[in-house]
């Protein structure tokens, strides 16, 4: 049986999880304290690849919620590290914000809008038909298809606004051919690679979030202790009907605040 007091690392997703709007959920930054002070190692993960690892810094300093010896982790950081081990860093059409390719670039990818060998995808507020033409052409040409994540919708202002899953569909739809690697939550990549980052074992890492499509699937999918919250977009109702399919988590609690060791 999985115990909580032999986890090393806590990895919590962050919308729904330590804030909701950019709002620290309450009991957040105690709980946190707490665990630090355990000797439990802290991790931010988000599939959300809009903003650049930098900026998820800034915004995690800014809540005061973020500490030198805690790690801020993406679903594009699993991809860049996918892209890296399979040697797939050059030539690369990327969808994605100025802060994505920022990001790129500062990690020693080179990036192409002709002919490139492999076609990333991830969030971009300012897609249009012609980034989907060029993405659909490339890959029908052989270029290398990849995703950051499979989430088919995000959360905007109490919306719900189409996500990178739903832009994944649509050149897979297009091309007729599926994505070489979903690299974010609930993927084994993302897994492997926060293994790999952390030098950690799956029973020595928690998986903490409000997410029945990513979060937990993703803890599952990867051995972790997995603790779904109640505080973001799912209810105890969703969660009984889940766990006919995919099995109960190892705990379930309202929030963040009530994790006890």
């Amino acid at each position: 049986m999985k115990d909580l007091n032999s986890v090393k690392c806590f990895v919590f997703d962050l919308d729904g999880t330590i804030y909701l709007s950019q709002k620290l959920i309450d009991g957040i930054k105690e709980k946190l304290d707490f665990l630090r002070e355990k000797g439990k190692k802290i991790v931010y993960l988000t599939n959300n690849s809009t903003y650049s690892i930098k900026s998820y810094n800034a915004t995690l300093k800014s809540l005061g919620i973020l500490t030198d010896k805690d790690l801020v982790v993406s679903s594009n950081s699993a991809t860049m590290g996918y892209l890296k081990e399979n040697g797939l860093t050059k030539n690369i059409y990327l969808i994605g914000t100025k802060d994505l390719k920022e990001e790129y670039r500062e990690n020693g990818f080179s990036l192409c809008f002709k002919n490139p060998s492999t076609v990333v995808v991830g969030y971009d507020v300012k897609l249009n038909y012609d980034k989907l033409s060029i993405a659909t052409d490339s890959i029908i040409k052989g270029a290398n298809f990849v995703a950051t994540h499979g989430d088919l919708a995000c959360p905007y202002k109490d919306k719900l606004k189409p996500d990178v899953g739903s832009f994944v569909a649509l050149l897979e739809t297009a091309t007729e051919k599926k994505a070489l690697a979903v690299c974010g939550k609930p993927s084994k990549i993302m897994g492997d690679y926060l293994k790999n980052l952390l030098s950690l074992q799956s029973e020595e890492i928690c998986m903490v979030g409000d997410s029945l499509f990513s979060d937990i699937p993703f803890g599952q999918i990867n051995g972790f202790y997995t603790i779904l919250v109640l505080s973001g977009k799912t209810t105890l109702k969703e969660y009984e009907e889940y766990k006919k399919v995919h099995g109960e988590v190892d705990l379930v609690l309202g929030g963040v605040k009530d994790i006890k060791l």
